[in-house]
């Protein structure tokens, strides 16, 4: 019981000692420049990649109140939804306003920021740092991506940036 006691003080002392340091509260940058970025393979294809994060998903879970990760089938006849929680019921029932539009609240923002950020691949990706059949294909694929979010843009709120 001696040598418990005395590992308990020792713990409690080391805890009390050692805890106001400041030699773990460091704050690293974790964001890439520019030219880090598109001097490197990997994340010039990773910053390709991370566009498609702005794609509304159909197929994304059931995380949050509204079900906005369901598919847009929901507010038509293909997929009624009858549940007054569900992020297309509004839609169905033209019970929305601007203060809980559906569209405005992901398709506006998801879809301008997809824009600007396939904008910025084709305007820094390097044919040296892919090699020459990557980045056509890498390009064709920005330039597709961009052209789904006009789509969606004009198909949703009828706008043409």
């Amino acid at each position: 019981m001696n040598k418990f006691i005395k590992y308990i003080t020792g713990a409690v002392i080391s805890i009390v000692l050692f805890s106001c340091s400041d030699f773990l509260d460091k704050e690293y940058d974790l964001a890439l420049s520019e030219s880090e970025i598109f001097n490197d393979e990997v994340n010039t294809r990773g910053f390709l990649a991370n566009i498609y994060n702005n794609m509304h998903n159909g197929f994304a879970p059931f995380t949050n109140g509204q079900f906005k990760g369901s598919t847009t089938d929901a507010m038509t006849d293909n997929a009624v939804s009858y549940w007054n929680v569900h992020y297309w019921h509004g839609v169905q029932t033209d019970s929305y306003d601007a203060t809980n539009n559906p569209f405005l609240d992901d398709y506006w923002t998801n879809y301008l920021i997809g824009i600007r950020k396939a904008n910025q691949f084709m305007k820094n990706a390097k044919e040296s740092v892919l090699g020459s059949a990557m980045y056509d294909r890498n390009m064709a694929e920005a330039r597709l991506l961009r052209a789904m979010f006009h789509f969606e843009l004009i198909r949703w709120l009828g706008l043409l940036l």
